[in-house]
């Protein structure tokens, strides 16, 4: 298994399958990890993508494109993000618009840091992934979501999959 990313949720991956038996590498690590490497294993049976960087830069997608297994979103898929994130992300913040972006086809979205009563409560707030034939119907179907999704200091990067496009 290559496990994409550096920070402590990699480790913390990366620990727990090699408690279980199965070899691991994490790319690109840290001094930190004991399983980490400057280079990406092209034989791994599971890609697992930790970072941002990796789903917004295309990684997964060529991955997949070239018959590898990968568990992570596609970079169809939006974040959506509370004010102040990553330092001091502002909780409490009442989302409106999750039930009609949810109803629509071609779309699922997950929540990472919805409180009760659809309020913020984390940085990382909701990830909308759309499905589609191609990236641009998928990228499309993800972004008319995200655009009824709204609360105060909501926050998203427009690029999501740009680079796997062009």
């Amino acid at each position: 298994m290559c496990v994409l990313g550096g920070g402590g949720r990699e480790h913390a991956l990366a620990w727990a399958a090699d408690k279980f038996g199965h070899a691991v590498v994490v790319v690109p690590g840290n001094a930190g990890n004991p399983w980490s490497s400057p280079d990406e294993p092209m034989d791994a049976d599971l890609y697992v993508l930790g970072t941002d960087d990796a789903v917004c830069s295309g990684q997964g997608d060529r991955l997949r494109e070239a018959g590898h297994l990968v568990f992570g979103p596609n970079a169809d898929g939006g974040q959506l993000a509370s004010e102040g994130y990553p330092t001091a992300p502002r909780v409490g913040d009442p989302i409106e618009g999750l039930s009609a972006a949810q109803s629509l086809p071609e779309v699922m979205i997950f929540s990472a840091g919805v409180g009760p009563g659809n309020t913020t409560s984390g940085g990382r707030v909701l990830n909308v992934t759309g499905i589609g034939d191609d990236l641009t119907h998928a990228r499309n179907r993800a972004y008319a979501a995200v655009d009824m999704i709204h609360w105060p200091g909501m926050h998203y990067r427009r690029d999501i999959a740009l680079s796997a496009l062009s």
